[in-house]
C-alpha cells in the first residue's frame, strides 16, 4: 500500500509540473502574440542576378495598412502580407514568419529573367523562363538575349500572339538552357511572317531558323556547319545560314552577286564537298 501510494504521489506531482509547464508555455505564447511586432527583416534571393526587387519596396508593401512595429504579432496576417507581396510581379514567392524575437522574416524569391523582348512599337519588357512579361525598370538592366519584332503590348494577348509568344519561350529555353548557344546567340527577331532570325555574337551573319518545331535538329546541323565548314572556308565567308529545311544547312556566300550556296549537312563526305568548293554551284548533300 505504501509503494502504491508513493507511486500515485510522484505521478501527481509529475502530472502537476506537466500542467504547470503547459500553462507557463500558453501564457508565454499568448504574451508573445500581444507584444508588439520588432520591425521586419527582408531577404532578396536574385539567382546571383540583378535585384528587380527592393527591400524597400518590399517594405512599403508590408507596411501599406500602417507600420507594423504598431501591430501586435496576433493581428498581423502573414496570408494576406505573402498574398500582396506575390502581386509584385517580380516577386516569384514570398515567405514570412516571426523570428523569436518578434521580427517578422521576409523571404524573397525574384523571378530571374532571361531575355528582353521589343515589341513592333518601342516597347520592352523582360521574360523569365515561363514567359511571363516584367516590367523593366529604369534604374536596372541585366545582360541577356534581346527579341525584337513582337507584335503586341497588351496586357491580353490575342490567340496568334500568346501563341507567338509560346515559340518565343521556346526558343529562349533552348538557348537559355545550352553553354554554347548561349553565348553565341545575341539576338532573335521576329519577322513580319512570325519566323525567327537570330543574330550571333560571333560571326557577321544572320541565322533563318523559321518556326520553333524541331529546335534540337536545327541547332545541331548549325553547329555541324560551324565546328565543319568555317574549319575550311572561315568565319567570315557567309552572310546567312539557313537551317529551316531538314537535313541541311543552306549557307549564303558574304558579297555574292547572285544567290550562290553551299548547301552543307553532317555527312562523311561533308569535308570533301568543301574541299572540292571551287565552282559557285549548289550542293545538296543528303544525310
Amino acid at each position: 500500500m505504501k509503494v502504491e501510494l508513493k507511486n500515485k504521489i510522484v505521478f501527481g506531482l509529475w502530472l502537476l509540473i506537466g500542467l504547470s509547464i503547459l500553462i507557463l508555455f500558453v501564457a508565454a505564447m499568448q504574451s508573445k502574440k500581444n507584444s508588439l511586432c520588432a520591425g521586419s527583416k527582408v531577404e532578396i534571393s536574385a539567382g546571383n542576378q540583378n535585384y528587380f526587387v527592393t527591400e524597400k519596396e518590399v517594405n512599403e508593401i508590408i507596411n501599406a495598412s500602417g507600420d507594423i512595429k504598431e501591430h501586435t504579432i496576433q493581428s498581423i496576417d502573414i496570408a494576406t502580407l505573402e498574398a500582396a507581396l506575390k502581386k509584385n510581379s517580380w516577386i516569384k514567392n514570398a515567405e514570412l514568419y516571426f523570428e523569436n524575437n518578434g521580427m517578422l522574416h521576409v523571404d524573397i524569391e525574384q523571378r530571374q529573367p532571361i531575355a528582353r523582348l521589343f515589341s513592333v512599337n518601342g516597347n520592352s519588357y523582360f521574360l523569365d523562363k515561363t514567359a511571363l512579361r516584367l516590367p523593366v525598370k529604369n534604374a536596372t538592366t541585366a545582360r541577356v538575349l534581346v527579341i525584337t519584332g513582337f507584335p503586341s503590348d497588351n496586357d491580353t494577348l490575342a490567340h496568334a500572339d500568346s501563341v507567338l509568344l509560346m515559340s518565343v519561350k521556346n526558343v529562349v529555353n533552348y538557348v537559355y538552357a545550352d553553354t554554347f548557344w548561349n553565348a553565341q546567340i545575341a539576338q532573335i527577331n521576329i519577322n513580319s511572317s512570325g519566323k525567327f532570325e537570330l543574330t550571333p555574337a560571333f560571326g557577321n551573319h544572320i541565322i533563318q531558323l523559321g518556326d520553333a518545331n524541331n529546335l534540337k535538329d536545327k541547332f545541331d546541323r548549325l553547329l555541324t556547319f560551324y565546328s565543319k565548314a568555317w574549319l575550311q572556308n572561315g568565319i567570315d565567308t557567309y552572310e546567312m545560314l539557313d537551317v529551316r529545311f531538314s537535313n541541311q544547312v543552306v549557307a549564303t556566300r558574304k558579297g555574292s552577286l547572285k544567290n550562290i550556296v553551299d548547301s552543307v549537312a553532317n555527312s562523311p563526305i561533308l569535308i570533301d564537298s568543301l574541299n572540292n568548293n571551287s565552282n559557285d554551284s549548289l550542293r545538296g548533300v543528303a544525310y
